[in-house]
């Protein structure tokens, strides 16, 4: 099963459903429970929304993306986004000590 990772620079267009396009930037793809699911955000983003799909491969560098329709999976999906977050943020403040690198005598 794939690992998180970040996408440098990987925009979609998506269609809503009223037929109007959006640009959105993609934060990260991770898994969660035996799926993987992209996280985007809008380019307008005013109010820092995040929208999570399902992300399915088809080939080495192409893949789809689905529509979450319970919201029981989208709470896990949800939930395991912000632990990543919260991990990411931790491992940010420990670099930012000093307390994962070498120190200056």
């Amino acid at each position: 099963m794939m690992k998180e990772e970040a996408l440098p620079d990987l925009e979609i267009t998506l269609v809503l459903d009223d037929g109007s396009e959006t640009e959105c930037e993609a934060l990260m793809v991770f898994p969660a429970g035996k799926r993987q699911y992209i996280a985007l955000t809008p380019k307008e983003n005013t109010e820092e929304e995040i929208w999570f799909y399902r992300f399915v491969p088809t080939s080495e560098s192409d893949f789809d993306i689905e529509n979450i329709e319970d919201d029981e999976e989208a709470e896990i999906v949800e939930e395991k986004f912000l632990a990543l977050v919260e991990e990411a943020e931790a491992s940010l403040v420990l670099e930012e000590d000093g307390t994962e690198g070498d120190t200056e005598e």
